[in-house]
């Protein structure tokens, strides 16, 4: 009997390890589909897939990604659709981050009525290389 119990908790173990290397890469897969299609759809359904008290970090992750890549236009696109779903501060930072460092890219991605509603220039100071504070 302990062999048995020992023989299943070892197939256990072994598949809690194994199961995330043979799973395909949700992250990796949206991220090339958006890049050659501009489909955001995996996107999204990936960071909301994520628990609610996570959901911030998960897009600041993606848009840390996209920015270190320099695919700042993808990311100003990963943010028009973020920011309305989302009211993380860090979020606001990276409306911020876009409008001060690629201009060009802010105008051309961000419209005047996104800006308007959803942009507040007030959060997104409170946040800096350390995090967002209060």
């Amino acid at each position: 009997m302990t062999t048995t119990l020992m023989v299943v908790f070892g197939v256990m173990a072994v598949a809690l390890v194994a199961a995330p290397a043979l799973r395909p890469d949700h992250k990796k897969r949206a991220l090339t589909k958006a890049r050659a299609t501009g489909d955001l759809s995996d996107l999204v359904a990936y960071i909301e897939a994520s628990p609610s008290m996570t959901r911030a970090d998960a897009w600041d992750q993606l848009l840390l990604e996209l920015w270190r890549t320099y695919d700042r236009e993808l990311a100003a696109k990963v943010l028009m659709v973020a920011v309305p779903r989302c009211d993380a501060k860090i979020l606001q930072h990276w409306v911020m981050q876009v409008l001060q460092i690629e201009p060009e890219i802010s105008a051309e991605i961000f419209t005047a009525e996104f800006l308007n509603d959803h942009f507040r220039p007030d959060v997104a100071s409170q946040c800096g290389k350390c995090g967002c504070g209060g």
